[in-house]
């Protein structure tokens, strides 16, 4: 997984395409975003 600043998605095209295939791009706007995709909320036990 890549994290991309989304102001950054269109240099995208400027890595081949079978490189992106390969990666899944995660575009966010804000810090607060990569910190819920770095550490998730625990799940409560049923």
């Amino acid at each position: 997984n890549v994290i991309l600043p989304l102001r950054n998605l269109p240099e995208l095209d400027e890595i081949p395409s079978e490189v992106r295939r390969r990666i899944q791009v995660i575009p966010v706007d804000r810090v607060e975003e990569i910190f819920a995709l770095a550490a998730p909320p625990k799940r409560k036990k049923a």
